[in-house]
């Protein structure tokens, strides 16, 4: 099914793969410290990861990730503070901009 966020009800990916998986996992926040995802663990991590995945295979702007995030960091325990998220979101930019740049 699809994933979807209170934010936008816009789906995140479709299908059972294991990006929907992943999708759908980071969706669901973490605790500090907690291993979200093989290879993977704390709040900084997720968010920078969904920021990455809504950017880059979602082709979300910053603006409609920025909404997502802070939903998401909501779930957190703790949430993050609102620079940590930005900081993230903006991490995120910079990784995937010369993707975008690049037509892949």
């Amino acid at each position: 099914g699809d994933c979807t966020t209170q934010a936008s009800s816009r789906p995140l990916k479709r299908g059972n793969s294991k990006k929907s998986a992943y999708a759908r996992r980071m969706l669901e926040g973490c605790a500090q410290g907690e291993s979200w995802w093989p290879g993977h663990a704390g709040r900084n991590d997720l968010l920078f990861c969904l920021a990455c995945f809504l950017l880059d295979n979602a082709g979300w702007d910053a603006g409609e990730a920025q909404r997502i995030l802070d939903e998401v960091n909501a779930r957190n325990r703790p949430p993050c503070r609102k620079r940590t998220v930005e900081r993230c979101l903006e991490s995120a930019v910079r990784r995937v901009a010369p993707k975008r740049n690049d037509g892949l």
